[in-house]
């Protein structure tokens, strides 16, 4: 009886909670809507740069300015900085995008599964006392 008694007072609750979880996540997909463009347009700069970088060392390794088998990144990657100074403050502003992009994932992971969690709980309530 007490364990009934307690499914039913939490029940109210419970439900109550999902319309919480439900309005958090409309506002961080509303927030994710609008970061992600910038995220996508910057993820592709990201990509660009990254097979510069791939072409540089190749054509480092070519030119006998490092070995193929032991790269030496600090190199590379001063070099790659004097050839695309504007990629440090690219980088920056891509890592802090990059970590918000993640922050909202996450987010929107944990209510839609916190959500799923609490109406299983829910429909088993309500099963119990069908």
């Amino acid at each position: 009886e007490r364990i009934e008694l307690c499914n039913k007072t939490i029940q109210p609750l419970l439900e109550a909670e999902i319309l919480l979880i439900k309005e958090d996540l409309n506002i961080t997909l509303e927030e994710m809507n609008i970061l992600k463009p910038k995220y996508d347009k910057l993820n592709l700069k990201n990509l660009d740069y990254t097979k510069k970088k791939k072409t540089l060392i190749k054509q480092m390794i070519l030119n006998k300015q490092i070995d193929r088998k032991n790269i030496d990144l600090e190199v590379v990657n001063q070099v790659f900085k004097e050839a695309y100074p504007e990629f440090i403050i690219f980088h920056n502003t891509f890592s802090e995008v990059r970590s918000s992009y993640k922050i909202l994932s996450q987010k929107i992971d944990n209510l839609n599964r916190l959500s799923e969690n609490i109406i299983g709980y829910i429909l088993k309530i309500q099963s119990y006392f069908e």
